[in-house]
C-alpha cells in the first residue's frame, strides 16, 4: 500500500500556493500499488537512510576471565581468508586484510603468484610494497628489487641484513656477459646437463645484447659507422655464433668474458662468425668487415671506459649476488643520466 498526497486541482498556478495545497490535503492510500520493501541497508535516495559502511565492532584486549563471560554479538570469524601479510582493514566491513601473491598462491586463491600494482603519484604504492617485502621476509622468502630509482627500498633491505648493490658511473659495473654463478655451475658439469645450461647460457646472453644494442641504436640517426637502428637479422645470428664460440673459448676460466672479449672475438674473424656474416664466401675480408663493422662500432662503445654505457657494461661485475637474502641494485645515480642508460641497466638487472 503506497499512501499519498492529492492536492486539489482547483489550486491556483503559483508553485508557492500549490506547494502549501499539497501539505494541507489529507493522505491517501493506493491499495493496489504495493511498496516495496525497504533493503536492510536503506534506499539509495536522498532520506532513505542508506549506509554504505557499516559500523564495525569494537576491539580489545583482555585476560580469558575478563572477557570470555559473554559476547553480543556473537563473535565470528572474517569472512576474507586469513593468508599472507597483514596490509590493513577493510573500508567495508573493518575486518583485516592479508594479502601477497606468494601466501595466496600457496594457499590456492590466485592461479599464479604474480601481482600488479597500479595507482596515481604519492598515494601509497612504495609502502604497500614495503610492507609486503617486510612481511615476507618475516614468512622467510627473500626479495629482489632489480632496479631501485629513487630508492625506494634500499633502507629496508639494508635493515633485513640484504645485500645494497649500487650502479653507476664510478660506483658499480655490471657486465652483461656474466650470468652469475651459473658461470660457476657450467665448470661443475657435464655431460647432458653441462650442454643444456651452455644452451640456455648463450641464450639468454645473446637476447640480452641484442637489447642492449637495440637500446644504444633507439633514436640515433643510422650511419655506415654506427650501424643501424636496431638490431638486423644477419647481426642477431653474428652474436648468437660468436657468443657461443666465445664460451667455447672463455667457458673454463676464472671469469667470466667481458663485452671487449667479444668485440676482439668479432674483430678476429673465427670461422663460425664469417660463416654467420658472409655465407656464400666467408673468407672474403672485405664482405666480412662489411658486415660487422656497424657491430664493432656498438661493441666497442660498451666496452670503451670514456663511454656513458662503457662505464657501466665495459667491465666484470663488481657485486655478486647472494641469493640467501633480501638484494636491492640501487641505480638511484643513474637518475640523471638519461632514459637510454636506465632502461639498459634494468634490462641487465631484469635479466
Amino acid at each position: 500500500m503506497r499512501l499519498f498526497r492529492k492536492p486539489d486541482s482547483a489550486a491556483s498556478s503559483d508553485p508557492v500556493e500549490r506547494m502549501e495545497a499539497l501539505l494541507e490535503a489529507p493522505l491517501r492510500a493506493e491499495t493496489d500499488r504495493p511498496y516495496p520493501p525497504i533493503p536492510w541497508r536503506g534506499r539509495r535516495i536522498r532520506g532513505g537512510g542508506y549506509a554504505s559502511l557499516m559500523p564495525t565492532v569494537d576491539e580489545f584486549f583482555g585476560t580469558s576471565s575478563q572477557v570470555c563471560g559473554g559476547f553480543w554479538p556473537f563473535g565470528t570469524d572474517m569472512a576474507l581468508p586469513v593468508e599472507g601479510v597483514p596490509v590493513g582493514r577493510s573500508l567495508a566491513t573493518g575486518a583485516g586484510v592479508c594479502c601477497d601473491p606468494i601466501s595466496w598462491f600457496k594457499a590456492g586463491i590466485i592461479k599464479q603468484p604474480s601481482m600488479f600494482l597500479l595507482g596515481l603519484p604519492a598515494i601509497g604504492k612504495s609502502t604497500f610494497v614495503r610492507r609486503q617485502v617486510l612481511g615476507l621476509s618475516a614468512l622467510g622468502m627473500n626479495a629482489i628489487i632489480p632496479g631501485d630509482l629513487k630508492p625506494d627500498y634500499a633502507s629496508l633491505v639494508g635493515m633485513l641484513g640484504g645485500q645494497v648493490i649500487r650502479l653507476g658511473a664510478g660506483i658499480g659495473v655490471v657486465n652483461p656477459l656474466d650470468p652469475g654463478d651459473l658461470h660457476y655451475a657450467l665448470q661443475r658439469l657435464d655431460g647432458k646437463a653441462r650442454k643444456d645450461l651452455a644452451d640456455y647460457y648463450n641464450d639468454t646472453r645473446c637476447a640480452l645484447m641484442e637489447v642492449l644494442l637495440t637500446i644504444m641504436r633507439t633514436g640515433r640517426e643510422s650511419d655506415a659507422d654506427a650501424g643501424q637502428r636496431g638490431v638486423t637479422a644477419r647481426e642477431s645470428d653474428i652474436l648468437s655464433v660468436a657468443v657461443r664460440v666465445l664460451y667455447e673459448r672463455c667457458g673454463g676460466d676464472p671469469q667470466p668474458p667481458v663485452v671487449a672479449d667479444l668485440r676482439d672475438l668479432l674483430a678476429s674473424g673465427p670461422r663460425e662468425v664469417r660463416e654467420a656474416a658472409v655465407y656464400d664466401d666467408p673468407g672474403n675480408d672485405e664482405l666480412y668487415a662489411a658486415q660487422v663493422r656497424g657491430l664493432l662500432a656498438d661493441l666497442h662503445g660498451f666496452a670503451n671506459r670514456m663511454t656513458k654505457f662503457g662505464r657501466l657494461f665495459g667491465e666484470q661485475t663488481t657485486a655478486r649476488i647472494d641469493l640467501s637474502r633480501p638484494v636491492d641494485f640501487d641505480i638511484s645515480a643513474l637518475a640523471q643520466s638519461g632514459d637510454d642508460v636506465v632502461a639498459a641497466v634494468l634490462a641487465t638487472t631484469w635479466t
